[in-house]
């Protein structure tokens, strides 16, 4: 089995149009309700294989703190028969204030809901002691206890390009960290707490990344595809390297950007997805208005990229 999920954004609380098309009134309880059904939807269409999952981040900060909000997300959980999945409030981070409190209580919220994972992200800067603080809040004695009481992991995020200041946007350089953070925990731990750590590839950040710094998407990701089990979750998304645009695959934007956005296509159902066979669930990150019949298109082409030892039921 494998998950496929969408995630929550502020565009169904905003826009008006795209809340009526799918039935959702932009109220908490009902994007909650609506995110579930859309993406249990999205599963059905593609077979009994696969999961829906529904992401909640920034935008889900007051709903994961709200207790009645909680509950809803794990009635819809359980109704729909899919995760629910945490994502780290973007302006919490290793190494900044209040960080491991906060990821405490999102790891409580995860255990609640039967997630395997929660998504952080990593501090903006670039530097060899931005890396060192990220190992060491995650090796943390008390993030550790909160890791093992909730059976919650955590999976760490590269990020996109920033214009005036390097980030820690090189895959390599995030899949260094995790590797220092699971053998801390494998040999202070065992074993079975080692896989409690991940990578999540966001694979549009990784190509407008590579595309603000003129380095090749490719050579990074075969060097992090020797390491098979190292990837516990993708955000899927495209770009054309231009900027972030969080669009679906199967979507075009006009013009010459076209052929590069295929070219970034090919490379993620091609060679992306099938590569990385430890990772199992994948996140649709969509920031913009869509058409249904357009999710349910990306959908179907992630899904004919999926390592078929996924697809046991």
């Amino acid at each position: 089995m494998w998950t496929l999920a969408i995630n929550n954004n502020r565009m169904y609380y905003n826009n008006r149009f795209l809340a009526a098309g799918l039935d959702i009134r932009g109220e908490h309880g009902s994007v909650i309700d609506g995110l579930f059904r859309i993406s249990r939807e999205v599963a059905l269409s593609i077979g009994q294989d696969v999961l829906p999952g529904v992401q909640f981040g920034s935008e889900s900060a007051e709903i994961i703190g709200d207790k009645s909000m909680l509950d809803r997300i794990r009635k819809a959980s359980m109704r729909t028969g899919g995760p629910a999945i945490i994502h780290h409030p973007d302006d919490s981070r290793p190494s900044s204030a209040g960080f491991i409190p906060r990821l405490q209580l999102d790891l409580q919220a995860a255990g609640y809901l039967g997630s395997n994972f929660v998504v952080v992200h990593p501090p903006a800067e670039a530097t060899p002691m931005a890396s060192r603080l990220v190992s060491s809040d995650l090796v943390d004695q008390v993030t550790v206890n909160s890791v093992k009481r909730s059976g919650i992991g955590i999976a760490l995020e590269n990020l996109g390009p920033a214009r005036h200041q390097p980030v820690m946007g090189d895959i390599c350089e995030v899949a260094s960290v995790v590797r220092t953070i699971r053998r801390e925990y494998g040999e202070r731990y065992g074993p079975e707490l080692r896989t409690r750590v991940g990578m999540c590839l966001d694979y549009g950040h990784h190509i407008a990344f590579c595309a603000r710094e003129g380095r090749d998407p490719v050579e990074a990701l075969e060097l992090l595809r020797e390491d098979g089990d190292l990837v516990v979750m993708m955000h899927v998304h495209l770009n054309d390297g231009s900027a972030d645009q969080h669009l679906l695959p199967g979507e075009r934007i006009g013009g010459s950007e076209d052929d590069i956005l295929t070219g970034y296509e090919n490379l993620l159902l091609e060679e992306v997805i099938p590569g990385f066979t430890g990772c199992r669930t994948y996140v649709i990150e969509r920031n913009s208005p869509f058409r249904m019949e357009e999710l349910l298109f990306a959908a179907r082409l992630i899904a004919d990229s999926v390592p078929k030892n996924h697809r046991e039921v």
